[in-house]
């Protein structure tokens, strides 16, 4: 069987719902406030896009 090959963008692209999946999960459950989520949310985004830009920039170099 072959693999396909690596794609950053797809697992970025994961990442982004999996993260956003458990931000309304925790919120649901009571576990964190909006204001919390408010402030998280924009740091996981922030930290997804900077790796996804490492994985250009290792992959074209």
């Amino acid at each position: 069987m072959t693999t396909h090959p690596f794609n950053p963008w797809s697992l970025v692209a994961g990442l982004v719902f999996l993260a956003t999946g458990a931000g309304f999960l925790a919120h649901d459950e009571n576990l964190v406030t909006a204001g919390q989520l408010a402030v998280t949310a924009p740091i996981i985004l922030i930290v997804l896009g900077v790796g996804g830009l490492a994985l250009t920039l290792r992959r074209s170099a």
